[in-house]
C-alpha cells in the first residue's frame, strides 16, 4: 500500500481552546462560542457524532505526540498537543495534559500503559521517552502491547484483550526483521529502541563468529608450524591441542587434562562439549607409528587403544559417581591421537579405517594431520576460504 494511500480520505480533528495567557477573556469565549456553533450545525445537518477531544480516542486524535515519565515513581505520559488560539487565530502544539497511569496492582497500571501505547500506535502518534534513563523500561512496555496485546473496555462492563493485526512482534523475535519492515509505515522511538538491541544482538554475535575463526585460523597455522619443525617437540605438541580445543571441532570448547576415574585410572583427557556432554581422548606422541614394518597395528597404539576402551569401561560400570563427579559424562566417546598420516602406506590407511569401523563409533583413532585437516575443512565451512 503508497503512503499517499493513508489520506485518501479527509480526518477532521476536534481541538481545545486556548489563548494568549491562562484565562479565555470575553472576546476568546466569543470566539470558541461561534466555533462550537459552527460544528454543531454541521453535525447536527449530517446527522453525525462529532468526536469530542476530551474523550480517549478524540484526545489521541488531537496528540501529535506522547511522552513517557516517572513522577515520584508513578507512570505518567506528557501529552503534546494541538489546541486553536483563538486570540491568535491560529493553531498551537504545546504541552496540553499529564495522562497520570494509576491502578490497585501493577498488573492494572501496565496494561493501563500497554492500552495507551496500542491507542498512540493506532493513531499514528509517536511515544517517546523524557530521558535516555526510561528507553529500555519504554521498550519493554512496547514490547509487551505487542507481543500479549492490550485490553479495553467491551461495552458490558467488562474489559476485552486484543492485539494489533499489524503487530511488530517479529522486530524481536525475528533475526531478519531489518528486512519486513515496512518502509511506508512510521517507526516509533520504542521501536528503535527494541530495533538497536537487535541489531547490537547481531554485531555482538558476529563478532563472536569473528574471533572464533581468527582463533581458528591462528591455531591451524600454529599446529601446522609445529608438525613441520624439523625437530618436534611433543610435549610443546601435546601442550597445544590441549590448549586450543578448537582443533578438535566445532562441538568443544574446553579440555580437562589428567582427569581422575576414581583411584583406578587418570585420563589424559577430558573433553567438554558446548551441549555439556563430555568425550574422553589420549594423546601420544607425533612420532609413533601405528603400524609395524608387516602391518600390523604397534603396541603404541594397542597400548592407546587399551587405555581409552578401559577409561570407557570403568565409566559404564560406575556410572552414577562418573556423572556426580563430572555431570555429562553419560555415553562418551572415546579418541585416541597419535603418529602422522604422512606416515601411512595407502594400505596403512587403509587398516586405521577398518579399525576405527571395528570400534562402531565408540572409539576412534585419529592421526596429528586428520586434526589439522578436521580443522581446516571447519575454517572453509565457515568461511568458504582455505587455509
Amino acid at each position: 500500500m503508497a503512503r499517499i494511500d493513508r489520506w485518501k480520505n479527509m480526518e477532521f480533528i476536534d481541538i481545545p481552546f486556548t489563548t494568549v495567557g491562562r484565562q479565555l477573556t470575553e472576546k476568546d469565549k466569543a470566539v470558541s462560542d461561534y466555533i462550537n456553533q459552527i460544528q454543531k450545525h454541521f453535525y447536527d445537518e449530517h446527522e453525525q457524532q462529532q468526536a469530542r477531544w476530551n474523550t480517549q480516542d478524540g484526545c489521541m486524535r488531537a496528540t501529535r505526540e506522547l511522552i513517557y515519565d516517572l513522577n515520584d515513581g508513578q507512570p505518567i505520559f506528557h501529552i503534546i498537543g494541538y489546541s486553536f488560539n483563538v486570540r491568535r487565530g491560529e493553531l498551537q502544539i504545546s504541552h496540553l495534559l499529564d495522562l497520570i497511569i494509576e491502578g490497585d496492582s501493577s498488573e492494572e497500571i501496565d496494561d493501563s500503559i500497554c492500552n495507551t501505547l496500542a491507542l498512540a500506535h493506532i493513531h499514528e502518534v509517536p511515544v517517546y521517552p523524557n530521558t535516555d534513563e526510561l528507553a529500555e523500561k519504554l521498550a519493554e512496555y512496547y514490547k509487551d502491547m505487542m507481543t500479549q496485546g492490550f485490553t479495553m473496555p467491551d461495552g458490558e462492563g467488562s474489559r476485552q484483550r486484543y492485539i494489533l493485526t499489524k503487530s511488530r512482534s517479529y522486530i524481536i523475535e525475528e533475526s531478519d526483521f531489518l528486512e519486513k519492515i515496512s518502509l511506508t509505515e512510521p517507526i516509533y522511538a520504542a521501536e528503535l529502541i527494541i530495533i538497536r538491541s537487535s541489531i547490537q544482538k547481531e554485531i555482538s554475535k558476529l563478532s563472536e563468529v569473528k574471533k572464533f575463526i581468527t582463533s581458528l585460523e591462528r591455531a591451524i597455522k600454529q599446529l601446522e608450524f609445529l608438525l613441520n619443525k624439523k625437530e618436534r617437540n611433543e610435549y610443546e605438541l601435546q601442550s597445544y591441542l590441549t590448549q586450543n580445543p578448537i582443533l578438535l571441532g566445532l562441538e568443544y570448547r574446553n579440555v580437562i587434562p589428567k582427569y581422575k576415574l576414581g583411584a583406578e585410572y587418570e585420563m589424559d583427557y577430558a573433553l567438554q562439549r558446548s551441549s555439556g556432554l563430555v568425550d574422553v581422548m589420549e594423546i601420544e606422541a607425533s612420532s609413533l607409528p601405528l603400524f609395524n614394518k608387516n602391518g600390523d597395528p604397534s603396541h603404541y597404539l594397542i597400548h592407546a587403544e587399551q587405555q581409552v576402551l578401559d577409561w570407557l569401561a570403568w565409566i559404564e560400570r560406575n556410572h552414577p559417581y562418573a556423572r556426580e563427579s563430572l555431570p555429562g559424562i553419560t555415553k562418551p566417546l572415546g579418541f585416541v591421537v597419535i603418529g602422522r598420516s604422512s606416515d601411512l602406506s595407502d594400505k596403512g590407511r587403509n587398516r586405521l579405517n577398518q579399525r576405527n569401523n571395528l570400534f562402531r563409533g565408540n572409539l576412534q583413532v585419529l592421526t596429528y594431520d586428520d586434526v589439522l585437516e578436521k580443522a581446516r575443512t571447519t575454517y572453509k565451512v565457515l568461511t568458504g576460504i582455505e587455509v
